[in-house]
This record gives C-alpha cells, sequence and structure tokens, in this order.
C-alpha cells in the first residue's frame, strides 16, 4: 500500500514539474485552449473571449495586435498553420512564442 501512495506522489510531483518549472508551455498549448469551438482556428471572438491570463498572460494581447496580419487567407480566423508562418515573418522563434504567451511580451507590463 505504501508503494501506490509514494508513486502517486512521486507521479504527481513530476506532473508538476512539467507544467509548472520546466519552462515555457508550448505555443500550440494557448492556441488549443483558446480555441474553443474546436475548429482547429481561432476568430477573433475566440481571442477577446480568452480569459487565461494567468496561465497565457500575452496571449490575449498578442493575438489581437496582429490578428489581421495572421489572418492570410481573409477568413476572419487564423489557423495554427497562418499563426506558425506569421511569426516566423515577425522573426520571432516558436520558443520566444511560447514564452511570451506565458509571461507576457516586452511590450506588456510585467506582474
Amino acid at each position: 500500500m505504501r508503494w501506490i501512495f509514494l508513486c502517486t506522489g512521486l507521479l504527481a510531483g513530476a506532473a508538476t514539474s512539467v507544467a509548472g518549472g520546466g519552462g515555457p508551455i508550448s505555443w500550440t498549448e494557448a492556441f488549443k485552449a483558446a480555441d474553443t469551438d474546436g475548429d482547429h482556428q481561432i476568430s477573433m471572438s475566440e481571442v477577446s473571449g480568452f480569459s487565461r491570463q494567468k496561465e497565457f498572460k500575452g496571449f490575449q494581447a498578442f493575438m489581437a495586435d496582429h490578428f489581421v496580419d495572421f489572418d492570410t487567407d481573409g477568413d476572419g480566423k487564423v489557423s495554427e498553420q497562418e499563426l506558425r508562418l506569421g511569426i516566423a515573418k515577425l522573426g520571432i522563434s516558436e520558443s520566444q512564442l511560447s514564452q511570451g504567451f506565458q509571461e507576457g511580451f516586452a511590450f506588456m507590463p510585467k506582474d
């Protein structure tokens, strides 16, 4: 019985360290979290309604600032591919985007 509790505690600790202290959460996780209708695209209304400020502090401001530029096909939605191409055009790496979504970007005040 002790082994069950020990293993459960170790697994919970490992999950916490991966989610909380192992570096930035992938930007794709923020994208998935904001895609509330599950269509694999983000609309401006999904950006506006995104409320996970603590977990993805910089997501909403960044996407609102760049939404029109990222929506290259003009359908009113940004796909993961459009976002990936847009950040490449801005010269931002995927790890920088992940960090910015989680912690905020240089133009945002740090808490």
